[in-house]
């Protein structure tokens, strides 16, 4: 198993093998582009490893995250300078699998805990910058809250955003800051089957259910829940809806949430992800398991 890329010319797509000197890798991957630049994040899957691989040009540049094992669930985005921060679940120094954050300082990765409580089970940790600073939305699945840690320039501020500790099980949040540096967060409640959407209004969480079809929504390990903020800083959420193999997607209009249904044929809409263009309309990577290939869905103008 290798980590690809694949990138749209205008009329075809070209798929490039990155050539890492270790055997496996590939999992866990995430992406981010800027203007010059292809950031790609992956798991060393022989050593258990997080790696780092940059494209400038033609050229590929690979550099190990962390040095201790770990690095799944994770999330990349880059800053203002085009330098890559990255949120994972890897082990801390005391051992235990928790969430760590790391960033390039421009000669080296710098990591460090953000939350190594004992017991910690993350399962799916999201990551935005707010002028530059870190905000990382995450669940902890044995604890089965989802949570939102801040970095206020000292340390971690960690706070519950839903979920009462021993009894919900909320999961694979997404996050995205509005223009005002709000949070918004996307995930799943497997409890209930319901996909669920919790903004910050300034002085609390407000909870939205989006869709709460108990059927078709629950504790699949593929369910992820990417979410995007168009212009106006309404939601768009793609997501799995496993019991029939669809690949949903839903927007709030202003007043409601609008879902339809993109892919249903097959097997498909497990490990989406979604991105909104510059003129808000969605386009959306995600797995079909029924022919074991990637596929790519935009909205037709």
């Amino acid at each position: 198993m290798n980590a690809k890329y694949a990138k749209w010319t205008g009329s075809s797509w070209s798929i490039q093998t990155i050539p890492d000197s270790v055997d496996s890798t590939g999992a866990w991957g995430s992406l981010a582009v800027d203007g010059a630049n292809v950031h790609v994040i992956y798991l060393d899957n022989t050593n258990n490893r997080l790696r780092h691989a940059r494209l400038t040009g033609s050229a590929w540049s690979i550099k190990r995250v962390d040095r201790r094992d770990g690095g799944t669930w994770n999330s990349i985005v880059l800053d203002a300078g085009g330098d890559a921060h990255v949120s994972y679940r890897s082990f801390t120094s005391g051992g235990r699998p928790g969430l760590k954050y790391a960033r390039w300082t421009g000669s080296n990765w710098r990591t460090e805990e953000v939350d190594g409580s004992p017991g910690a089970a993350i399962r799916g940790t999201s990551l935005a910058l707010d002028a530059g600073d870190p905000r990382i939305a995450y669940s902890d699945l044995d604890k089965g809250i989802l949570q939102y840690a801040v970095w206020t320039g000292s340390a971690w501020q960690i706070e519950l955003v839903d979920g009462v500790e021993g009894v919900d099980l909320l999961t694979f949040p997404s996050l995205a800051l509005d223009a005002d540096g709000n949070p918004h967060v996307s995930y799943l409640d497997f409890n209930a089957g319901k996909l669920k959407y919790a903004r910050w209004t300034g002085s609390a969480w407000d909870i939205a259910v989006v869709d709460g079809d108990p059927e078709s929504l629950g504790s699949s390990s593929q369910s992820y829940t990417p979410l995007a903020l168009d212009s106006a800083g309404n939601a768009h959420i793609s997501y799995h809806d496993f019991t029939n193999g669809d690949l949903k997607y839903a927007r709030w209009t202003g007043t409601a949430w609008e879902i339809e249904v993109v892919d249903d044929q097959g097997s498909v809409g497990s490990y989406s992800f979604l991105v909104l263009d510059g003129s808000d309309s969605p386009h959306i990577s995600y797995y079909d398991a029924t022919n074991g290939d990637l596929k790519y869905a935009r909205k037709a103008p």
